[in-house]
Order: structure tokens, then C-alpha cells, then sequence
């Protein structure tokens, strides 16, 4: 099974500003809601399921300031091990902007919501009507 890379879009809102420019916890937000989406477009539960992931590293690198306006996330799978899955990610100004504003490297693990056991990327999948890798 092949994961297609996803983009997502979102506006850059005055509460998103601090010191004249995003936050830098705002930003983990905006990756995470990438995320989100990029799950749902896959057709996986991320929010609400008996497996769920859940972020265990994040390697953020903030190349440029991030002003009010409309932005774009392109999130990919970057590898899937047994346990843990990696996303890039690379967020750059909407519509024309070419070179990332941010990029970003994030370490998920998928756990049991009942027993909070580590599961395999493979069990997610099963429980979302996935076959397995």
C-alpha cells in the first residue's frame, strides 16, 4: 500500500501572531492539523479509534518568519517501521511560495487507548480497515 503525500491549507490568524510573527507553538499546531488531514485523506482514524498515534519526536528547523496569509502544509510518509512511523513535512507561504518557511521531521508511535500498550503501524492499519504493509 502506498501513502500519497498530502497538502493542507490554512490562514495565518492575528491570535497565531506573537512578536510579529507566528509563534513558534503555534506552528506545532499547524503541523499537527497536517497531520490530521493527512490521515483523514488515507481514510485513518486519528482522533477517535482503539489505536491511536501519537507524536514521540519532532525535529523542527524554522528557516523564515511566518506573517498573516494563507499557508500550505505538504506532509508525506517518510518511512514505516514496525512500531513507529516518520513524516516530513515542509510549509511554505500559499499560494507561490517555493522555498519552506518550515521543515520539519515527526516521529509517531501508535498506542492502545484501553491498555496504553505500544502497538505496530500494522495494527492501526487493521483497525482502520487497512491491509497491512
Amino acid at each position: 500500500m502506498q501513502f500519497e503525500a498530502v497538502t493542507a491549507q490554512l490562514s495565518v490568524r492575528p491570535a497565531d501572531i506573537g512578536a510579529g510573527h507566528v509563534n513558534n507553538a503555534r506552528v506545532l499546531e499547524f503541523l499537527e492539523y497536517a497531520r490530521w488531514v493527512w490521515f483523514r485523506r488515507h481514510g485513518l482514524a486519528y482522533t477517535d479509534g482503539p489505536i491511536l498515534p501519537l507524536v514521540t519526536r519532532a525535529e523542527v528547523d524554522y528557516r523564515k518568519e511566518i506573517f498573516m496569509g494563507d499557508i500550505r502544509i505538504e506532509t508525506r510518509l517518510a518511512e514505516n517501521g514496525t512500531h513507529r512511523i516518520l513524516f516530513e513535512q515542509s510549509m511554505y507561504a500559499h499560494p507561490d511560495g517555493l522555498k519552506p518557511l518550515v521543515t520539519a521531521k515527526v516521529h509517531s508511535a501508535f498506542v492502545g487507548v484501553g491498555d496504553r500498550r505500544f502497538r505496530t503501524f500494522d495494527e492501526f492499519l487493521a483497525e482502520n480497515g487497512r491491509p497491512a504493509l
